[in-house]
């Protein structure tokens, strides 16, 4: 018995110790306060387009929707807000052929966001926001993001890795910063970068 626990935890360790290896620890940079120029220019988009998907969204509260659509609506006062803590919770980028207008691939190399929901100070305080996250490229983790605990505009780069038809890059979330009030997780707006 005393061998199977020894094994067992040696090929945990070893597992773990691989995982760690591959997966590069990066911390985002801050870029300022949002205005109405957050999200104007060339991202991602520019070369491509792309579904997204959540493994959840909170159930509205009156006119206020919690929906994945609100992380690239351009607007500060909408978040997607998960179910429960959001620990584990996920936001995927899905890329289809219709998205490559006749390219085979583009690379995919950041993220830019706001952290929280922005809607005002008070509400950002109130609600939890993301402190730690894991980046998967068709289910497998290529880095892990330490969030800024800011309001202001993040910037994440990361070594470029190429997209194709069939792509998913998910985001899950591993650690979040608490809020004052509430134990939501919410994301303001996210948008990709790459190609360029």
């Amino acid at each position: 018995m005393k061998v199977k626990r020894w094994l067992l935890v040696a090929c945990l360790t070893i597992s773990t110790s691989v995982y760690a290896a591959q997966v590069q620890l990066i911390k985002s940079t801050l870029d300022g306060p949002a205005t109405e120029e957050f999200g104007v220019g060339c991202s991602l988009g520019c070369a491509v387009g792309w579904d997204m998907k959540a493994s959840s969204a909170r159930e509205p509260q009156g006119k206020v929707k919690y929906d994945i659509k609100n992380i690239d609506d351009g607007k500060f006062n909408t978040a997607w807000v998960p179910v429960g803590n959001g620990i584990g919770e996920t936001v995927s980028f899905l890329f289809k052929k219709k998205h490559f207008s006749g390219m085979k691939s583009t690379t995919f190399w950041g993220l830019e966001l706001i952290n929280g929901y922005a809607k005002s100070k008070k509400v950002w305080q109130e609600n939890s926001r993301v402190k730690r996250l894991r980046i998967e490229h068709n289910d497998k983790p290529l880095f892990e993001v330490q969030l800024a605990d800011s309001m202001e505009v993040q910037s994440v780069n990361f070594a470029p890795f190429t997209i194709r038809p069939g792509s998913i890059v998910k985001l899950i979330i591993l650690e979040t910063y608490p809020g004052t009030l509430y134990e939501d997780v919410a994301i303001t707006e996210l948008i990709p970068h790459g190609a360029h």
